[in-house]
């Protein structure tokens, strides 16, 4: 029964490459290519109704902040999983944030 299936959900956070990945991922029923598709992307209805505008602005503004390299990444296979990464630049090596 969907409504009794027990869900696992596992974070992780890892330094590789010179960033800071923060990984959570679950064991749902995952994601459909063409809702993929559509997380970052909103109609001009949708933005002026202030909806669809969660993800996509964070990931805007990582970009923004960062660089065009960092962001988030979604990944998803239908009846498998999701698994949402987010890109940030490793600044532990540069003395700290505010040399970013």
């Amino acid at each position: 029964d969907e409504k009794t299936a027990l869900m696992t959900v596992k974070a992780s956070v890892y330094a590789k490459d010179g960033e800071i990945r923060i990984v959570v991922e679950d064991d749902g029923k995952g994601i459909a290519p063409e809702q993929l598709d559509a997380l970052f992307v909103a109609t001009p209805e949708e933005l002026k109704k202030g909806k669809s505008i969660g993800l996509r602005n964070i990931d805007q503004r990582l970009r923004l902040s960062y660089g065009p390299t960092y962001g988030l990444q979604v990944e998803s296979e239908v009846g498998r999983f999701t698994r949402v990464t987010v890109h940030l630049p490793d600044c532990t090596t540069n003395g700290g944030i505010a040399n970013v």
